[in-house]
């Protein structure tokens, strides 16, 4: 019997991830119970198979979530490339929803019907079914959810309805598309109507039957002070304040600084930093010197936010689970604890901060020499804004104010060091889009009080031309060396979407030349150059923009197509982008061991970098859509007492249903519905994106200009509604609008 326990201990510590699935894989379609797992870990009987049963148990779930395993009938678990299931993440569509596999492929159809209570978001496993004809015709398969193995939603952002027999919250992610009945709460603690609610999602929906939750907080009504930022946050999952132990932890950081071994002193630089007036976080600054041969040395300082946040440590946790710092209108969420982000990685005026800092020269042709990376100790001299700089840089040198003198070579240097880039930029091909940004202008409420549009000048362009410069350096480093990194990468566009481009620009008199299936950026860098400074500028280059696909992370150098380099990451952000901590943390070893990691690692930490990238790019999109959704709301708060005003214009986008426009003074975006066009019966012309008019032969396409009135402003929806001014009714396309 003794023998027997001393062979099930030792059993018991050999079940891992890896046996347990290499145990399931075995059965192939067979599959296996808990039981059968246990029983091949243990033989006996009692507390030590207990024991061995719950830890199985755990691996399973583990494997499970991950999709690496599927539950199948009788609870038997099959590895998931041995299962007639497929694993993958749902998202909702109009017609139902769409499953892709997690091991890649077609996305799968799933009707209506099949949906099994699933949610936008929810972790399924599905059984593949015979297509029927809407899934034939896109070449696809369809299946139904035959269980959900991880719920994206616990918690959801709604609106408090009290209209009819009984209060509901209906949840203001359109792809839920069902409400939830409140249990459990007390006649006093009712919310208004209207009230937006984050309420618990006890009870999914299924089969008809409701959703029910608990209200677990009042967010307010939409237009009180801070009513947008907390709904938001909520909405998509962006968690505001950080758990104890990581504030524990940074509050524990020893803030001395001092020099140390291995790290630059570079603290008699004249070293400024350059930012918004608003700025509360400094993370770069700049100088520059004279080198040989009409070269410029210049010296981009990051804060080195790796001295501080250990890998594995609970920031360290933290930060990668954000990977992103969240920027709303009054409202910053960091990536880092305050301690950090705002003190001790903050290069402020006077103070001796740890850096790390890329040092390079540039030529006067533009193109970069000599190029060094090292951590560094440095004091900023001077903090700076963007509109000092702009009001310096633009008048003869002669005139700059005593109060520069410290640094005024220096940032005359950088001036000139960032033009010559600029230059051999665009030589390169790389696209320059100078749209116009919407500042939202809030009063100490945190209420909307206008729009402010702005655009960069000369000084913002100092500092990103800079910036790209030290990314594209340490791209370079870390490729030559063969050292594993997180890289910025943007794809050239699809030749589909250049071929749309193409037609609307020829429309406009603008020929788009090249090879469209390689076309180089410096095509498109000319059609944006044909249109400088003409009405045409901001439609062609919002067309060309949506043109391109979206820059991402990877684990890849597949290079950034718009800046016209095979070599780029993100390096000058560790504060607010957990990639370049990535990226701070390989250059460092690089330098520390003299060579790249050695190839079995290498293998491990590409694979860890794609996951981590994967995550990164999903961060900073959702990031992106707060961003752009609390605007929005704001925006319509903003209008709604200018109902019957009219506006300029300009269409922004074109559907079957109506036109998209965009005011000119505010930046505000509308809809006016196709019903609203009442002088002619309009069709929609996919391919050229545009309304024509079948009796008058009228056309709305991107970009005309458009004079409408505010006719509704919708709070439930978010939804500005516009009609055209000055239009006469036609009586005969009104009737066959209405029978249509």
């Amino acid at each position: 019997m003794g023998t027997r326990k001393g062979t099930s201990r030792n059993r018991e510590g050999a079940v891992t991830r890896e046996r347990v699935l290499s145990a399931i894989a075995r059965r192939r379609s067979a599959g296996m119970t808990l039981k059968n797992l246990t029983d091949e870990f243990v033989s006996s009987s009692g507390e030590e198979r207990t024991s061995v049963r719950r830890r199985i148990r755990g691996i399973v779930r583990e494997l499970e979530r991950e999709g690496a395993v599927v539950a199948g009938r009788g609870r038997r678990y099959h590895a998931a490339e041995h299962s007639r299931l497929l694993v993958g993440r749902l998202r909702s569509t109009h017609r139902g929803a769409e499953v892709r596999p997690k091991e890649g492929g077609e996305p799968v159809l799933i009707p209506r019907r099949g949906l099994k209570g699933a949610l936008d978001g929810d972790l399924v496993a599905v059984r593949l079914e015979a297509p029927r004809r809407r899934a034939r015709e896109r070449g696809l398969a369809e299946g139904v959810v035959v269980r959900v193995l991880e719920r994206r939603h616990s918690a959801v952002v709604g609106r408090w309805v009290c209209e009819g027999t009984r209060p509901h919250v209906v949840p203001l992610d359109r792809k839920l598309r069902f409400t939830i009945l409140p249990v459990g709460l007390g006649a006093g603690d009712r919310p208004r109507h209207g009230e937006l609610v984050l309420v618990s999602l006890d009870t999914p929906p299924a089969d008809r039957r409701p959703a029910k939750g608990r209200v677990l907080e009042r967010l307010g009504v939409p237009g009180e002070p801070g009513v947008e930022e907390r709904a938001v946050l909520h909405l998509f999952g962006i968690a505001q304040e950080f758990e104890p132990d990581v504030i524990r932890a940074a509050e524990a950081l020893d803030g001395v600084v001092v020099p140390e071994e291995g790290r630059w002193d570079l603290r008699g630089r004249p070293t400024i930093t350059i930012d918004p007036v608003t700025a509360r976080d400094f993370d770069d600054a700049l100088n520059a010197t004279k080198g040989r041969d009409g070269a410029i040395v210049v010296e981009v300082h990051i804060a080195d936010v790796a001295r501080y946040v250990d890998e594995g440590g609970v920031i360290d946790g933290s930060a990668r689970e954000r990977g992103t710092s969240v920027y709303l209108p009054g409202l910053c969420v960091p990536m880092l604890p305050e301690r950090l982000s705002n003190d001790l990685c903050s290069l402020r005026e006077g103070v001796d901060r740890y850096a790390f800092t890329v040092r390079f020269t540039v030529r006067p042709d533009g193109t970069v020499g000599r190029t060094e990376a090292r951590p560094s100790l440095i004091r900023s001299i001077r903090r700076l804004t963007y509109d000092q700089v702009f009001e310096w840089i633009e008048q003869p040198f002669s005139q700059w104010p005593e109060e520069t003198r410290p640094f005024a070579e220096s940032l005359q240097l950088l001036d000139e060091a960032a033009r010559r880039l600029g230059r051999r930029r665009r030589e390169k091909g790389s696209l320059d889009f100078d749209l116009p940004e919407p500042v939202v202008l809030l009063d100490p409420e945190g209420r909307m009080v206008g729009i402010e549009n702005r655009s960069h000048n000369r000084a913002h362009r100092l500092v990103e031309e800079l910036m790209v410069a030290a990314n594209e350096c340490v791209a370079r480093m870390l490729m030559r060396a063969g050292q594993p990194a997180i890289y910025r990468v943007h794809e050239p566009p699809d030749p589909e979407k250049l071929e749309v481009l193409q037609e609307v620009l020829a429309e406009l008199g603008i020929t788009l030349e090249g090879d469209l299936h390689d076309l180089p950026a410096a095509s498109l860098q000319k059609v944006l150059e044909a249109v400088e400074d003409t009405p045409e500028e901001r439609l062609v280059s919002t067309l060309v923009l949506r043109s391109l696909k979206r820059a991402v992370y990877s684990a890849e150098p597949l290079g950034h197509y718009a800046l016209a380099t095979d070599a780029y990451l993100h390096f000058t952000s560790p504060i607010r982008r957990y990639p370049d901590l990535v990226v701070h943390r390989m250059l460092r070893r690089l330098l520390e061991e003299g060579r790249a990691v050695p190839e079995a690692e290498r293998k491990e930490l590409e694979k860890r970098f794609g996951e981590l990238a994967e995550w990164c790019s999903t961060t900073e999109r959702q990031a992106e859509q707060a961003e752009r959704t609390v605007i929005h709301w704001k925006k319509v708060l903003f209008m709604r007492d200018r109902v019957g005003e009219v506006f300029d214009a300009h269409v922004t986008g074109v559907t079957e249903f109506g036109l998209f426009v965009q005011l000119d003074e505010m930046l505000v975006e509308g809809l006016v519905h196709i019903t609203e066009l009442v002088d002619d019966f309009y069709t929609f012309e996919e391919r050229r994106q545009r309304l024509v008019g079948e009796r008058s032969g009228k056309v709305y396409r991107l970009g005309d200009r458009i004079r409408v009135r505010l006719v509704k402003v919708d709070l439930d929806e978010m939804r500005l509604d516009f009609a055209p001014v000055g239009l006469k009714p036609d009586r005969r396309a009104v009737r066959r609008r209405a029978r249509r």
